[in-house]
């Protein structure tokens, strides 16, 4: 396979002989949509929640989409509506900060882990029965891909046998390199999410070197209405960006804008995310290699994946536009978890009980 390494620690993409045989180990950019979308029925509302905790922030923001109307903005949904999440107050978004941490902590004890997915299984009704061990998680990975991957596909025998393997070794590592590979199996993780985020816990604490600090890239497309939502979250601490489910970026910006650029649609504006995390994350993996002890997971070593997890969050930093306004560059910072989140969770029940 591509990814095994020789004595002296190099893949075959390393040591091909020139760059045409390397573009053998590179994955075709024309029609992948890894690093970037220009779908506006899947795009950034499938992969991305702007959240508003303030009333103000949601007045403002109607206040701008009525003017944009005036200007005869011709979509008729309101961003609002699609692509904007309106909270009451900024507690939720606190809340959200605090449900992160307590996660963390709780899935860092393998104990908690079994106690948390028994109880969440009972309260949802036996919803995660499918996802309780590496059998069951095998079973159902193997009835998608034999739906939406099909024996006829090139990467059918890689994906079975990738699924098979992390039921074998109950390790996680197949099933991140499986995420990679080039199949329509990709898409629909947008919707079958559980299947990846619940193995992905119960190995967390596997995956803590591999937690990535530093700066990641991904191309969007979107309409102008849907960049207004963020542009009202730009710099206010009580508006956050959610990722909805998971999403690839790479710490390479060429990657993301090689994608962009081949994924192009002159009705859309085409966006930069620029994605920075100030401390390790533990939402965001890193699958290219960081040492003989840690090789790539990707199937495709050259992209420098980051793999971001459902439910990181992000404040808006900065948003620039080009002198063409076709393209546009948002930075995110990560929203770092609260640090003492049990103290705060009981400092927000007290909150709730003076109010009432």
């Amino acid at each position: 396979m591509k990814h095994q390494r020789n004595r002296d620690g190099m893949a075959a993409f390393d040591v091909a002989a020139n760059d045409e045989i390397r573009q053998l180990f590179i994955r075709p950019k024309c029609g992948s949509k890894r690093f970037c979308n220009d779908d506006d029925r899947t795009n950034q509302q499938q992969l991305f929640t702007v959240i508003h905790g303030d009333q103000k922030g949601s007045e403002n923001k109607k206040h701008d989409d009525d003017k944009d109307d005036d200007n005869g903005d011709d979509d008729d949904d309101s961003p609002s509506k699609k692509w904007v999440d309106l909270v009451a107050d900024e507690n939720y978004i606190r809340g959200l900060q605090i449900s992160q941490a307590v996660g963390e902590t709780l899935f860092g004890s393998s104990l908690a882990r079994s106690i948390t997915f028994a109880m969440f299984n009972h309260i949802l009704d036996d919803q995660f029965t499918p996802f309780e061990n590496e059998a069951s998680v095998r079973d159902f990975l193997i009835r998608l891909i034999d739906t939406h991957v099909t024996r006829n596909d090139p990467e059918y025998d890689k994906a079975c046998e990738l699924v098979n393997e992390f039921a074998r070794k109950k390790r996680i590592e197949p099933l991140l390199r499986l995420y990679t590979l080039e199949t329509p199996l990709y898409r629909q993780l947008h919707y079958e999410s559980d299947a990846w985020l619940l193995p992905l816990v119960y190995h967390f604490t596997k995956l803590k070197p591999r937690f990535f600090r530093g700066t990641s890239y991904r191309g969007l497309s979107m309409k102008s209405q849907e960049l207004r939502a963020y542009r009202v979250a730009y710099g206010k601490s009580s508006c956050v960006l959610r990722t909805n489910t998971f999403c690839s970026t790479s710490a390479d910006r060429h990657v993301a804008e090689e994608f962009s650029n081949e994924c192009y649609n002159s009705d859309l504006i085409h966006v930069l995310m620029i994605f920075e995390f100030l401390q390790p994350c533990h939402s965001a993996i890193r699958l290219y290699a960081i040492s003989d002890k840690y090789p790539s997971l990707s199937n495709f070593e050259d992209e420098q994946e980051v793999l971001l997890l459902p439910q990181t969050l992000f404040h808006v930093k900065r948003i620039e536009n080009d002198g063409k306004q076709c393209h546009t560059t948002i930075w995110l910072e990560r929203v770092p978890p609260e640090q003492h989140p049990f103290q705060a969770y009981i400092r927000c029940i007290a909150r709730d009980i003076r109010k009432q």
